[in-house]
């Protein structure tokens, strides 16, 4: 999402005075990615912010063209430089039919964007007949830019050799006075194709003509609105993936339920007692699984008694439970290779370090031998795993 964009998104959060700071860093994660949404649900704390939250970002840099010179491209055969005056304002290029005016506008956009939008809804002959057929050697455009705060101008060049196609060039950028890089130096890629400045005539009156929906998709793109809706996207999955987990486990609970209902036994009455409720008792089932029975406290008399009165399952139930349990295990090893599986081993691995350092005390780590196992690290390792058992 575009920086001022997030900010403006996180000042908005602040102003909501309803908003609760859990919902509210729930958007802003949706805002920067899938992977900072997977995240702040996981629970991972987040790196403190360089400023407040909704602070504009540093204004960028104006840049002004100074000059644009094109060689063997279009209607151009030798070189041809026209200058311009830098900075801000409209400048207006004037001349007769066929004296170059597309050609230096054109060659302008194929240098920045390595692309013509103009050809794209005309026929192939547009995008063969680039090259000037009566110059031999390189064609090469190339664009000079005023830069504010910048003491020296910036050359940006695209140069084809030999008799490649549209798309066989080579593209430079190059501060005077500075080693020479590639467009991507300039910063200007997510510029040029949300903010496109190159719109012909012909262009702009198909962009209104079009309807509303598709004058609303290219204003949109420039508001960058497609963030927002990308973020809210995000948000709207998360959730319907949650949604469904929960009528998963809600399924799989009716399953359980109804196994100990079939149950001719004290404890599975009073386990489903205590999760049968809007409250769910873990602690009572627990507790109730815990002994064998209420009266297992009059002897060992009682206990075999009651081991006596047990039923053993029938074999439609074991097969059943074979296959619930083979199922389990199919899904345990499917996670095995996931980010659950992977969270599961380094948390057994800081169990075993931390119980090593209980055991030892406080010395260098015998694995890596360059850190230390010491109280502050046992406190760490002690969140770390809690945080990856939860995962």
């Amino acid at each position: 999402m575009d920086a001022e964009l997030a900010a403006l998104v996180g000042r908005r959060l602040d102003a909501d005075a309803g908003m609760d700071a859990a919902p509210g860093l729930l958007v802003l994660a949706a805002c920067e990615g899938d992977g900072q949404l997977a995240a702040e649900l996981a629970g991972a704390e987040r790196e403190a912010d360089a400023g407040p939250r909704g602070a504009a970002p540093p204004r960028r840099a104006g840049a002004y063209l100074s000059s644009i010179g094109v060689e063997g491209f279009r209607g151009i055969g030798p070189r041809a430089e026209l200058p311009l005056q830098p900075g801000p304002g409209l400048t207006l290029v004037v001349g007769a039919n066929g004296c170059g005016k597309s050609s230096f506008a054109e060659g302008l956009e194929i240098l920045l964007t390595g692309d013509n939008t103009r050809w794209k809804a005309r026929s192939a002959i547009w995008r063969e007949g680039w090259r000037n057929l009566h110059h031999e050697g390189p064609v090469r455009v190339e664009a000079r830019f005023a830069i504010e705060g910048a003491e020296r101008e910036t050359i940006a060049e695209r140069r084809w050799e030999g008799d490649g196609g549209l798309g066989d060039s080579a593209a430079t950028a190059q501060t005077v006075g500075q080693p020479r890089g590639g467009l991507s130096a300039l910063g200007w890629d997510e510029a040029l194709n949300v903010f496109r400045p190159f719109l012909s005539y012909s262009e702009i009156g198909a962009m209104l003509e079009a309807g509303p929906t598709a004058l609303y998709d290219s204003v949109s793109r420039v508001l960058g609105l497609d963030g927002l809706v990308d973020a809210r996207e995000r948000l709207r999955q998360a959730r319907l993936d949650r949604q469904r987990a929960m009528r998963d486990a809600e399924r799989a609970r009716d399953d359980l339920l109804a196994d100990i209902e079939a149950l001719d036994d004290d404890r599975a009455r009073q386990c489903l007692e205590a999760v049968s409720g809007k409250e769910w008792d873990l602690d009572r089932v627990e507790l109730t699984l815990g002994e064998p029975g209420a009266s297992a406290a009059a002897g060992e008399l009682a206990l075999l008694r009651q081991l006596a009165a047990l039923e053993a399952p029938g074999e439609g139930q074991v097969r059943d439970a074979l296959e619930r349990l083979r199922g389990a295990q199919e899904a345990a090893a499917a996670l095995r290779d996931a980010d659950a599986g992977r969270a599961l081993r380094i948390a057994d691995l800081l169990e075993a370090a931390a119980a090593f350092h209980d055991h030892a005390g406080d010395q260098p780590c015998p694995v890596c031998g360059a850190g230390s196992l010491d109280a502050a690290w046992r406190e760490r390792a002690g969140r770390e795993e809690a945080r990856l058992r939860g995962e």
